[in-house]
């Protein structure tokens, strides 16, 4: 499915990209949770981190603009090997 989705951006037709929705106190709730800064003026000012899950559903591992391809790829290899 993932794959599926990725393919799309090869077309040249943007996919549409729907964010968490739900009343405000529940995506604040959800962004507590996840463990990123809440966003700001309506959602126009949110973060920009990739969190990688583990199989406990924890967010173990956080990557940021700072980060590569290649770093996103090993650390998803030794995640997923867990």
């Amino acid at each position: 499915m993932l794959g599926e989705y990725l393919a799309r951006f090869g077309t040249g037709v943007a996919p549409a990209i729907v964010g968490l929705t739900g009343e405000q106190s529940q995506i604040d709730a959800a962004q507590l949770a996840a463990g990123v800064p809440l966003a700001e003026e309506m959602g126009q000012q949110h973060s920009s981190l990739l969190l990688l899950y583990g199989t406990d559903g924890e967010a173990s591992v956080a990557f940021d603009a700072g980060n590569t391809s290649r770093d996103i790829a090993h650390d998803l290899a030794v995640v997923a090997g867990e």
